[in-house]
């Protein structure tokens, strides 16, 4: 039996920790291919759900396992996305992507949807809810729960 995406994923994983054991990166897909996405490239990643502008069925209909009227497995999907503002999926819980960036002191969970790159913010922005971080090569504007703020306040040195 053929290899399915995610256990080509795992083995990527695997082998990228024993090569570059100090480089943080996420092993991501597209419908055609997968890509290692270096940490320094990634924006944000957020959970699928939290994706307003997604269309899974174009991005993974070319894939051997896409199953159309499967919404479980796009409902467990993260969304990276890169500063030249490609986008990718990744399998991965938000906790274990969370994990494996914690080795880079730049990457923050603001959210409980979200992981932000802090190297990529560029304004801070208020809101009714505390506020929102204003990222480079896009206009989206990602949420600092009230639990994350303290982490990202000292992000910054407040």
């Amino acid at each position: 039996m053929a290899d399915t995406t995610e256990d080509i994923l795992k083995k990527l994983y695997k082998k990228m920790e024993k090569a570059f054991p100090d480089d943080v990166y996420i092993m991501a897909e597209n419908a055609k291919y997968l890509e290692t996405i270096p940490g320094e490239e990634i924006l944000f990643i957020t959970t699928d759900k939290a994706d307003s502008e997604k269309d899974i069925t174009k991005l993974f209909e070319d894939s051997p396992e896409f199953d159309p009227d499967s919404k479980i497995a796009a409902d467990r999907r993260l969304v990276v996305y890169r500063s030249d503002g490609k986008k990718f999926y990744n399998k991965d819980s938000m906790k274990d992507t969370e994990k494996r960036l914690s080795k880079n002191p730049n990457f923050i969970r603001t959210h409980i949807s979200y992981i932000v790159n802090m190297k990529m913010v560029r304004a801070i922005n208020k809101s009714s809810d505390g506020f929102l971080l204003v990222l480079k090569h896009t206009e989206k504007q990602v949420p600092v729960s009230q639990a994350n703020q303290v982490e990202v306040k000292k992000y910054f040195g407040d």
